[in-house]
């Protein structure tokens, strides 16, 4: 799926899986007018504003695990409602990416010793 680490935020302790959904399929639909055809990047944008503006959650909480789904799939055209939380989860992985790459370097010094 597309919000694989997003999706529970749909529902919390008192709604189910399918009320929440429901709730954001009729909220959906009430905005655009239809549930299906609806472009991943409009999508995306619209559930952050639901769940934003409607559920009351976190932006940064919410900005972060929208951007991480949407950019696993290795897309880089985020909506802009997204774009300042993917920098900031890029300059975090580049952190972990770093901190690996000098690890593998120094392994290999000692591997040759």
């Amino acid at each position: 799926g597309n919000f694989v680490s997003s999706r529970e935020l749909l529902w919390d302790a008192s709604r189910s899986p399918f009320v929440g959904f429901l709730e954001w399929s009729d909220w959906l639909f009430a905005q655009v007018g239809r549930r299906s055809s609806i472009e991943l990047k409009s999508l995306t944008a619209l559930l952050f504003n639901f769940l934003v503006e409607v559920r009351g959650l976190e932006r940064e909480r919410v900005g972060a695990l929208l951007a991480q789904d949407y950019q696993r799939g290795g897309r880089s055209d985020l909506p802009r409602e997204l774009a300042v939380f993917a920098a900031r989860s890029t300059a975090r992985s580049t952190v972990r990416q770093r901190k690996r790459i000098r690890g593998a370097k120094r392994q290999e010094r000692l591997a040759n010793g």
